[in-house]
């Protein structure tokens, strides 16, 4: 009998890890990336099948230790067995509302998100997909009190730390653009703001061409051309949300009539004109490496996703 109530004490011990690890997963799960949902979705399987496994664990245990405990003389201990069944069904009735959240979680977070991925572009920057997704409630709070100001300077230090994985991660996307993504980083990283901001640009724009067939920084009717791509996919709520800023005109892609005189924002137009001599920046040219990072991740997961779609 001692052998059979280990082996059930050993079971609830294992089911406890087991369900354990399934909310580390789901957790871990929670960073900004296009493929959020599937990982979402993915993670709240995963974590059901647990929960299934876990409910089946305990009824296993519990129907052990009462046999091991039928087949000998001892006193009735169901007043010991009870609260544990009465423990397996209330766990059941806690998680059936708390795994219809998982499912209302996703539609609750892309809202925030295309605020923040909004509110950022609006001021030149763009969101890198790797950072955590709390990062979007920090956004909207930081640029509604004001303080904006610093926060870029931790933007700077963000993708300055991030540029090699950052540049290894565009090259692997669009591997017949490596020569220019590595001259205009290794330009960067020899401070040559003047050169690498104009070649990332293009390379923006080129990427966008390539996967769309529609430029970034053309307009028809007061919007970015790449706007009739992003308006194709507006009922997919989480792909309009992360496509968002290519549908929108932004301090980057506004033409020379649209620009505030003296404005220092960082804008394609303005460098590539020559109407911009001292753009030449630290900021300016990880603005850029900011936009094209973007840009490269969204697209080419667009691409990825394409190929999928029948």
């Amino acid at each position: 009998m001692e052998k059979n109530v280990e082996n059930n004490y050993q079971t609830f011990k294992s089911m406890g890890h087991a369900l354990k690890n399934a909310f580390l997963s789901f957790n871990n799960s929670q960073t900004i990336t296009k493929t959020l949902s599937d990982s979402l979705v993915a993670s709240t399987k995963s974590l059901e099948s647990t929960i299934e496994e876990v409910n089946k664990g305990i009824t296993k245990a519990v129907l052990g230790l009462q046999n091991s405990f039928s087949n000998h003389k001892f006193p009735d201990f169901s007043s010991i067995i009870k609260p544990v069944i009465d423990f397996k069904n209330a766990f059941s009735n806690v998680l059936k509302p708390f795994q219809i959240d998982f499912r209302r979680l996703f539609n609750g977070f892309t809202p925030l998100m295309k605020k923040a991925i909004t509110m950022l572009a609006n001021r030149g920057w763009f969101i890198d997909f790797e950072m955590p997704a709390s990062v979007f409630k920090e956004i909207i709070k930081i640029i509604n009190e004001g303080k904006f100001t610093i926060f870029e300077r931790e933007l700077i230090s963000y993708f300055e730390k991030h540029l090699d994985r950052i540049e290894s991660d565009i090259i692997i996307r669009f591997k017949n653009r490596k020569n220019l993504i590595n001259a205009s980083f290794n330009a960067h990283r020899r401070k040559e703001y003047i050169l690498s901001i104009p070649v990332i640009l293009a390379q923006v724009d080129g990427i966008c061409y390539e996967v769309v067939k529609h430029s970034f920084f053309m307009k028809r009717n007061q919007r970015p051309l790449t706007a009739t791509y992003v308006d194709n996919v507006a009922t997919d709520t989480f792909r309009y949300a992360v496509l968002f800023p290519l549908s929108q005109k932004l301090p980057i892609n506004i033409s020379s009539y649209e620009r505030p005189k003296k404005s220092r924002q960082l804008n394609r137009h303005a460098i590539f004109h020559g109407e911009s001599i001292r753009y030449g920046s630290k900021k300016n040219s990880i603005k850029a490496i900011s936009l094209i990072n973007y840009v490269s991740y969204v697209l080419w997961d667009e691409k990825q996703n394409r190929k999928k779609r029948p």
